[in-house]
């Protein structure tokens, strides 16, 4: 059998699994994300972020996979904002924004990122262009009009064509939109950014992240159109390895979260991915078994090392099953210190377990970037805890200056679709209520002024716009406004792109 075939029949497989059907101009994907989030410019940047939560079955679930996780989107369109107020960066160019909802799920990342591909627009009758001419959007729920007419707060089933007729076919609702965009920002979780960075690197479109930390992700030949701008997850093992020698831990356990963390050191990346600790030192890809196999030998080899229990977290799992981790994690309490790459709602509901158990202040939990996310944004449960925590992460700074533009924001003059969800969620109110804009704040929503992010979007955003800038003086210093689109190319950017 040719040695490519194996391949052919995964794809295939999941193409028909997933409800993937392509007609010769249209992509159908039943049950798309039912917020994005678009404000068009000259040229647009794309954003796959997770707003809403991951789903078993289906690409989304529609609830917030965490509290206050609108600021994802909130500080790219607030970093995309800073550029354009900034004279002497692309001058006479307008950046725009297409943001896109992964759910927390690989297929749906990849989905998204599908969307991001040049297509050939003069016979695609989806084209960005002719999508946004043959519908105008409604909003996220209760939202009626938008606040800002630039700002297109869009729900994938509610759509009402060009002469207000309610469009009722459900495959035209499933018909997957192509956005022309220069470049992606995202994801958070590195396996998601691993589908992504797979299908836009053979369509030549840079993404860059601010949080996927996976090792497997610096493999320039797999993924030669990602960046990132802070480091792999190969220095934050390093160093949980040298604090465990150092404090002479002999006995430890072990949770981590499924997906690219630990096989390459989840995502988001923060944020969580899950145990590819040690693949660097074997120079492979090891399958996720080998990988907590590995993990063993090694800590084993090192000064007698053991570990005590190592327990696998999936995306589906519910509170009852990190209860019964952390009731397994206390059958070996003689092992206090916990490793821990997880997610934040792992955090949260290991941190909730603890307490219940009676457990506070027994187990030292050393643990990955995602857990500062949770602490920074959940007062309750993580900072009033007598848990001893300790993360292992890069350098992260709060911006004073979004956090105050954060604790400002209200419906009126916000059209962040998860902002809105997030807003009625909270004060269990309408937005379409004026009481309901006008008697709260966001400062009474959980972690609206400590998202820790914003700094990095910013720098990931301001990677784009210099890279942009200089590509046009380089190229094409006379054009201006939409024309300079035309001048723009992945491989040219990607030349200009300096990390």
């Amino acid at each position: 059998m040719n040695a490519f075939a194996p391949c052919i029949l995964v794809l295939l497989s999941g193409a028909s699994f997933f409800g993937i059907f392509s007609t010769a101009a249209n992509i159908i994907i039943p049950q798309q994300p039912p917020l994005r989030y678009i404000r068009h410019g000259d040229i647009d940047l794309g954003g796959i972020i997770s707003g809403f939560d991951y789903a078993t079955d289906g690409l989304c679930k529609e609830q917030l996979f965490m509290e206050a996780s609108y600021h994802f989107s909130e500080s790219l369109v607030y970093a995309i904002d800073r550029i354009n107020r900034n004279s002497s960066l692309l001058p006479n160019v307008t950046l725009g924004f297409v943001i896109l909802d992964d759910c927390m799920k690989q297929t749906t990342a990849a989905v998204q990122a599908i969307a991001f591909l040049p297509r050939d627009t003069v016979n695609n009758a989806k084209s960005r262009t002719d999508a946004a001419a043959a519908y105008d959007p409604l909003n996220y729920s209760t939202i009626n009009t938008c606040h800002n007419n630039d700002d297109l707060t869009l729900r994938s089933s509610d759509y009402k064509t060009s002469n207000s007729s309610q469009v009722n076919n459900s495959t035209t609702n499933d018909i997957l939109t192509s956005y022309n965009v220069v470049g992606v920002i995202g994801c958070l979780r590195s396996s998601n950014s691993i589908e992504a960075a797979h299908i836009l690197s053979a369509g030549q479109v840079p993404i860059i992240s601010f949080v996927s930390t996976s090792e497997k992700l610096s493999n320039r030949q797999l993924f030669p159109y990602f960046f990132r701008v802070i480091p792999s997850d190969s220095y934050v093992v390093d160093a949980q390895v040298e604090l465990i020698l150092q404090m002479k831990w002999r006995y430890i356990s072990v949770v981590y979260a499924e997906g690219d963390f630990g096989e390459t050191a989840y995502q988001c990346a923060f944020f969580m991915d899950h145990m590819l600790w040690f693949e660097s030192a074997l120079h492979a890809w090891p399958t996720e078994e080998q990988e907590i196999k590995s993990l063993r030998n090694r800590l084993s080899e090192i000064d007698d090392i053991c570990i005590a229990t190592s327990e696998k977290i999936y995306q589906k799992d519910t509170y009852k099953e990190h209860m019964k981790i952390m009731k397994n994690l206390i059958k070996h309490k003689e092992a206090r210190v916990v490793v821990a790459f997880t997610d934040p709602p792992s955090a949260q509901q290991f941190l909730q377990a603890s307490s219940e158990l009676g457990q506070n202040g027994w187990f030292i939990w050393l643990v990955n970037e995602s857990w500062k996310l949770y602490i920074a944004l959940d007062d309750k449960d993580a900072q009033q805890s007598p848990v001893d925590v300790i993360v292992a992460g890069f350098p992260t700074l709060s911006s004073p200056s979004y956090n105050q533009y954060a604790a400002e924001m209200n419906p009126k003059t916000n059209s962040n679709p998860w902002f809105h969800y997030q807003w009625e969620k909270t004060f269990q109110c309408s937005t379409s209520d004026q009481i309901c804009l006008t008697n709260h704040n966001a400062t009474f929503i959980p972690g609206s002024d400590k998202y820790v992010y914003s700094d990095l979007v910013y720098e990931a955003v301001l990677t784009y716009a210099h890279a942009l800038h200089n590509l046009i003086g380089r190229d094409c210093p006379q054009m201006s406004g939409r024309d300079v689109r035309n001048c723009i190319t992945g491989p040219r950017l990607k030349e200009v792109t300096v990390f």
